[in-house]
């Protein structure tokens, strides 16, 4: 995933590089925030502090599965 060159609005849950294994990168234009998955992480944020430079200019490929943009809210995690 080339940041600069992803379309406005992004989801990727990723699966390379490994430190960021089901994690979820939502991009907007050249801005990214890269989230734990939904599994208990632990460590997440320890391997992001390893892994991402200081400047927080990450260069490196990031791949990864891309749902489609929500267009309305699902709950899909709302129970009952």
């Amino acid at each position: 995933m080339t940041i600069a060159s992803a379309p406005d609005k992004r989801i990727l849950i990723v699966n390379d590089p490994q430190w960021l294994e089901a994690s979820i990168i939502v991009n907007f234009g050249r801005h990214a925030v890269i989230l734990p998955g939904f599994e208990q992480d632990n460590g997440f944020y320890e391997r992001l502090s390893a892994n991402i430079p200081p400047d927080n200019k990450f260069e490196g490929d990031i791949a990864g599965k891309s749902p489609d943009w929500p267009i309305a809210p699902l709950h899909l995690l709302d129970t009952e």
